[in-house]
């Protein structure tokens, strides 16, 4: 019977009418560490579901490389919970994210001036971003973001860093 109760609790919290969403994008910003330059490419797999009119919930997974050069070259992964605030503008949806979460980063680098190579699962990843949901049918939106990543390593054997960068994603998203 414990779980039933469960269940109902479960059933109160969310609207009967919920609209989620689910949907893939290219993501493009700064190297999360290193001096070589270049930029971060990554894929990135989001899926939200709309808890009031104004806000969704939901959770992003990305998947990342940074081509580099010969002394330094980064792989990382990402899976960001985060909350966006949303409101109508004629037929756009315009939104700000905010994305935070648990990000392992693996390759070759240069961490306070020195050279690292290996994993690091002692990373954090944050978006802070602003864009706009454009309709591309009944089911499907075309989804843009720009604003700033928050990229922040700590490693045990040398001084950890945080990087600031800027980051632009387009997405496509479907409605469930």
């Amino acid at each position: 019977m414990r779980n039933a109760s469960a269940l109902v609790v479960l059933a109160l919290a969310t609207p009967a009418a919920a609209e989620s969403h689910v949907g893939g994008g290219y993501v493009m910003g700064r190297p999360v560490a290193g001096r070589a330059g270049g930029a971060d490419h990554a894929l990135a797999f989001h899926v939200d579901t709309v808890v009031r009119d104004e806000i969704d919930v939901g959770v992003t997974i990305e998947g990342g490389y940074t081509p580099g050069n010969a002394d330094e070259s980064l792989k990382r992964f990402a899976v960001m919970p985060g909350v966006g605030f949303r409101g109508a503008v004629g037929e756009l949806l315009v939104r700000a994210d905010v994305l935070v979460g648990w990000q392992v980063v693996d390759g070759r680098t240069h961490l306070a001036g020195l050279p690292v190579t290996g994993t690091e699962t002692r990373c954090v990843r944050a978006e802070l971003t602003i864009g706009v949901d454009a309709p591309l049918s009944g089911s499907f939106a075309l989804r843009a973001r720009a604003g700033l990543a928050v990229d922040a390593i700590y490693p045990v054997n040398v001084d950890g860093m945080t990087r600031l960068a800027p980051l632009i994603e387009i997405a496509v998203m479907a409605r469930l």
